[in-house]
């Protein structure tokens, strides 16, 4: 459903379910060694919902879009380690309980020649229940907060640009991370200027300038394998630091 005000301002509800057809390849196994997956019994579809609630509002050169969501699955797959064995077998399985997330995003935009500037924040909470334990857990692997900020100049006249981009990512719930339970937050850097000359374009770019990796917080070889016969944790962090390259473009 869609309501409007006048062209200012606008709301639109939102709402779906549907169903999955269980695979072996999920976001978990997808970076395991199959051999080592098994399925002791009949696995079931996945069923989900999710209901969204958006309201955008635009004023000059301003634009701002809020959202709050909550999506359910139930009956999810979820990996459930095999009680004594060495090799880091699992067993594919429906996990019981619904794997729920719920939150809110807010993004907005300032668009004003030579100016762009962009901003992001979202706040998530996503929790299912354990294969292993039964127990309620935090999803692993979903920032609890994010946040970005995008600043740009382009100037047409001497053919200049110039941008930042700064990211956050915040703390993350970890599974089979032997180092650790919850991530560390931190934040990105991203810089790009170019100039043009003539038909060629020269350009700087800079990545991850605070040359954030995954190794300053933790190793990335596990002790022992892990599930699926892994002998990395997961990458809950970048794997490279700070990236720097000079460029030129050149238009026929």
């Amino acid at each position: 459903m869609l309501a409007t005000t006048g062209g200012t301002w606008s709301a639109r509800l939102s709402g779906g379910s549907g169903w999955f057809a269980p695979t072996p390849l999920t976001d978990e196994t997808e970076t395991f060694d199959l051999s080592r997956v098994f399925v002791p019994r009949p696995l079931i579809a996945e069923r989900g919902s999710s209901l969204s609630l958006d309201v955008m509002g635009t004023r000059g050169p301003v634009q701002v879009n809020g959202t709050v969501f909550d999506n359910r699955v139930r009956d999810p797959l979820g990996i459930q380690p095999i009680a004594a064995d060495t090799t880091g077998a699992v067993n594919l399985v429906n996990t019981p309980g619904s794997l729920t997330t719920h939150g809110g995003e807010l993004f907005a935009v300032y668009n004003a020649e030579p100016v762009v500037a962009t901003a992001y924040y979202a706040l998530t909470r996503s929790r299912d229940v354990s294969p292993e334990s039964g127990l309620p857990r935090e999803l692993p692997l979903t920032p609890r907060q994010s946040a970005g900020l995008d600043f740009a100049l382009d100037d047409d006249e001497s053919g200049a640009y110039g941008a930042i981009e700064i990211f956050y990512t915040g703390r993350q719930a970890l599974e089979d991370d032997p180092y650790a339970t919850i991530s560390r937050p931190f934040t990105t850097i991203g810089l790009l200027f170019a100039k043009a000359f003539g038909r060629a374009t020269i350009f700087l770019n800079g990545e991850n300038l605070t040359s954030v990796r995954l190794t300053n917080y933790e190793p990335l070889v596990r002790p022992v394998v892990g599930e699926g016969g892994r002998w990395t944790v997961d990458a809950w962090a970048p794997l490279a630091g700070r990236r720097v390259n000079l460029g030129v473009r050149w238009r026929l």
